[in-house]
């Protein structure tokens, strides 16, 4: 019940968010002001929040069906909503290609050791994913593995730091939201995106170190791929160490 009511609070949201942008009830007409329409992918401010929005919905969709195993086998989902939710809004980002620096792979590999340190492994989570993924066929087990991989090292990192040091870091600043360029540095978007990162993960205080690390980064460079090269890097080393390890429970 919780999960459903979580979906349809959503769904209805969504439904009065685009009634009030659909029906002239709701807008200025009559009092003489011209209503414009800006479209998605014009508007960066909201793109940069959609495809996490994308991901969270679908997690809540996909937690009212699946059980409650140590694997989460539709895992794919979300990373399906949030790649599509990505390709949909590239025009708005308008930030190139991903420029890969020493700086950022270093902060990527601080980060690392960091989590490691402040997140305890599970070894019963360990041996039970470590058995589900046995037991399951290869094919199965391959796939996920896979998937896995690449949404955290790919896709979860552009799409976090889009919300947190895209969007997040300016508006808590009294900033437009920038992809580009460098930004003046505030103490409260510093700190607050930061914890609202920690809060996030379940390993919360090496979440906000994470986080504070990626947020010094946006401010020490001019673009956001900063940021997303060093999350990447640190969830690919992650990664690495989850397969070379079986601390499953890491993921």
């Amino acid at each position: 019940h919780s999960q459903a009511g979580w979906i349809a609070f959503l769904l209805v949201c969504m439904g009065l968010f685009y009634l009030a942008h659909r029906i002239n009830f709701f807008s200025n007409a009559n009092l003489g002001v011209v209503k414009t329409t800006i479209s998605l992918k014009e508007n960066l401010a909201a793109s940069t929040l959609v495809p996490l929005t994308a991901v969270f919905l679908a997690i809540l969709i996909t937690n009212a069906f699946s059980t409650q195993a140590a694997i989460n086998w539709l895992y794919p989902v979300p990373i399906a909503a949030g790649t599509a939710a990505l390709i949909y809004c590239w025009p708005a980002y308008r930030f190139g290609l991903p420029k890969v620096d020493l700086q950022s792979v270093g902060i990527g590999a601080l980060v690392f050791v960091v989590w490691i340190a402040l997140h305890p492994a599970s070894p019963g989570t360990d041996r039970e994913m470590h058995t589900l993924l046995v037991q399951s066929s290869t094919l199965t087990s391959l796939a996920w593995v896979t998937i896995r991989v690449l949404g955290s090292v790919l896709i979860i990192p552009l799409i976090e730091e889009l919300v947190f040091r895209g969007y997040l870091l300016c508006r808590l600043a009294g900033q437009e939201v920038r992809l580009t360029g460098p930004l003046a540095f505030s103490w409260i978007g510093f700190i607050v995106s930061s914890v609202i990162f920690g809060l996030l993960h379940q390993a919360w205080l090496a979440g906000i170190l994470a986080g504070a690390a990626y947020a010094w980064l946006r401010y020490r460079s001019s673009h956001l791929w900063a940021p997303v090269i060093a999350h990447a890097f640190t969830n690919a080393l992650i990664a690495a160490y989850v397969l070379t390890t079986g601390t499953w429970s890491l993921w």
